[in-house]
């Protein structure tokens, strides 16, 4: 009896009419739902210092493989994307690339990311302790190809760069560092080099869809002719330094810095600088952005035994817009009902300058372990290269309060980029500018 006049008694005071709940001060959602946790006896968790950082990151990634819907995207970039700005597009049968991108928080189990796995935990060894909150993971495949200058002389020409393509395929594994606050992307790609599928591409785009140019195409010179086995590891690092909003406006600033090194088919490394401009009101409030994301966050996961929930307690948390969700591990959290969630639309322009120092490049120099026709001398080859791309971005994110990432998110972007020449040979000695568009859509399974 005494259990019912507690429940009814929470029922009162939790009722926005009833009057002593406007005499109570007011209180956080956290301290709502903990005081809620104290009432039926049970733990609220991360608020327990003996619970510890991993545990609450392990609630987190819970909380983003219970509610993170996967994705499917286009990445597509083409030379004449940008062909209505006079005098940008003068090597326009340069290169283009093409990938397809699907991403989930249970990629990482499958058996396409053992090495990357493998390699995780080989650095756990080195250090057992990492603050690492896990991101939704992404598998691509694609292809890109490069062509000269000249696409139908029947010899290759001297001191331009020669014909390559890769069919490739991507296994990218990302996390969040809760101390240095660097979102990290480590990459596994398999490729195959020299096939006949960027041949066969360009002739039909230049016999079908853009009519006047080369359709007797030299791709016998191409860098392993033949197919031939590649592979690039890569690994990103993004951080955000500084975000503010201008003062009488709605607009958000965004700066941020990052690296890139990468081995195999390209052996370099890079530096980012990135600003971002525009109405951002999720972006710049997610936890991944500040200090102290756990007690923020976590606060609002409980988790419970399956068998010491009783009737009257799923009821009220019913009545309270909470529901009981299990993770594939057998984990049981209160977490908020998906109606909750809130929509964001965060259009936005963006910048980013990127100088790299690329020592060997295969789609230039060749294959170290394969023999072509024709590769570009080193003597000619410029490692030294700056790549600039600004553009603009329209995203429209769903998200949770006690989610730390977006549960869904839908974005199409539209980029410029410009990059310093590659060769040393002052006939081909140029910059190249090209465009890329990228859609991204939420899948209603994964």
């Amino acid at each position: 009896m005494i259990k019912y006049l507690r429940i009814l008694l929470l029922y009162l005071l939790a009722t926005p009419g009833f009057a002593w709940s406007q005499s109570l001060p007011e209180t956080t959602e956290a301290e709502r739902v903990s005081a809620w946790a104290e009432t039926y006896g049970l733990n609220p968790g991360i608020r327990d210092a003996s619970i510890g950082l991993q545990a609450g990151i392990d609630r987190l990634n819970a909380l983003i493989e219970l509610y993170v819907r996967g994705s499917f995207g286009v990445e597509f970039e083409q030379d004449w994307l940008i062909d209505w700005i006079p005098g940008a597009n003068q090597d326009r049968n340069y290169t283009q690339g093409t990938a397809f991108v699907f991403e989930s928080p249970h990629l990482q189990r499958s058996l396409l990311f053992l090495p990357l796995a493998v390699t995780r935990q080989l650095s756990r060894v080195v250090r057992k302790r990492r603050p690492w909150l896990s991101l939704p993971a992404s598998v691509a495949v694609g292809v890109a190809a490069f062509t000269p200058l000249k696409i139908d002389n029947s010899v290759p020409v001297l001191g331009d760069r020669p014909f390559a393509n890769v069919v490739f395929l991507s296994t990218i594994y990302r996390h969040y560092n809760l101390r240095s606050k660097f979102l990290i992307s480590t990459s596994f790609n398999y490729g195959w080099f020299g096939s006949n599928v960027a041949n066969a591409f360009q002739t039909f785009a230049h016999r079908k869809l853009i009519k006047g140019r080369p359709t007797d195409i030299s791709w016998e010179h191409q860098i392993s002719r033949g197919g031939q086995f590649g592979f690039l590891f890569k690994q990103e690092g993004r951080r955000r330094l500084v975000d503010f909003q201008i003062p009488r406006t709605k607009l958000d600033v965004q700066l941020g810095i990052g690296y890139d090194v990468y081995m195999g088919w390209y052996t370099g490394f890079s530096g980012i600088s990135s600003l971002s401009v525009g109405l951002l009101p999720y972006s710049r409030r997610t936890p991944l952005s500040v200090a102290g994301v756990l007690d923020t966050v976590v606060p609002f996961i409980l988790p419970l035994e399956l068998d010491s929930i009783e009737t009257e307690i799923i009821g009220d948390l019913e009545y309270r817009g909470y529901q009981l969700r299990t993770t594939e591990s057998g984990l049981t959290f209160i977490v908020e009902k998906e109606e909750a969630a809130i929509w964001h639309f965060e259009p936005h322009l963006f910048v980013d300058a990127t100088p790299s120092l690329v020592v060997h490049n295969s789609f230039v120099l060749g294959q170290p372990h394969a023999a072509s026709l024709y590769t570009l001398r080193h003597e000619d080859y410029n490692p030294f290269i700056a790549h600039f791309r600004f553009g603009l971005a329209l995203r429209w994110v769903k998200v949770l309060a006690s989610t730390p990432i977006p549960i869904k998110r839908w974005e199409i972007s539209f980029a410029i980029h410009s990059r310093s020449p590659e060769i040393r040979v002052s006939e081909f000695n140029r910059w190249h500018h090209w465009g890329s568009v990228q859609l991204r859509t939420p899948l209603p399974f994964f």
